[in-house]
């Protein structure tokens, strides 16, 4: 019962920071957001801290819900910070901030390893392999990046699959 209310006082907060700042979001600039965003990401960082520092468990579903916010802070403070940096190109702020992403959310798995962190960081890697082909090839269109991005993750997502079967019995991961 606790944590189910003391999951809601978290969906609470981040809703009510959420409506606190749409106001004047656009009149805040792109420095700012990202300050912001790495604020609140810290926040939730060191509550998720909290949270398993107090129940002694580290597969609480409320440490994963804060370590889940915090990661998207994070990518989105990455993101604003990147296009602030990079000004037109969309791939090498894609990439910068899918990179982040997934270093940030595997980090936070190997603390936790909650199902929600793992796939934010499967997400993260998608989007960095994503943006770092037409960074790395300099006329590649959108859409073949993301295809290939897409093929190539899911290749070496097989191959992982059978060499665990082989390995380890069923393949799970």
């Amino acid at each position: 019962m606790t944590e189910s209310l003391a999951t809601v006082g978290a969906i609470l907060l981040l809703a009510g920071s959420g409506v606190s700042i749409s106001q004047r979001w656009l009149l805040v600039t792109d420095w700012d957001r990202a300050g912001i965003l790495a604020g609140v990401a810290s926040c939730f960082l060191i509550a998720g801290f909290l949270v398993r520092w107090l129940t002694a468990s580290a597969t609480q579903p409320l440490t994963e819900l804060m370590w889940c916010a915090s990661a998207a802070c994070v990518t989105g403070a990455a993101a604003i910070a990147a296009a602030g940096v990079y000004r037109q190109p969309a791939a090498m702020t894609l990439l910068t901030a899918s990179g982040t992403a997934a270093i940030y959310s595997i980090a936070l798995w190997l603390m936790c390893r909650r199902e929600m962190l793992i796939v934010a960081a499967f997400a993260g890697l998608v989007g960095a392999l994503c943006g770092a082909i037409p960074v790395a090839v300099a006329d590649a269109t959108p859409w073949l990046a993301a295809g290939l991005g897409l093929w190539l993750i899911g290749l070496a997502w097989t191959a992982l699959g059978c060499c665990t079967r082989n390995r380890w019995g069923p393949a799970c991961l």
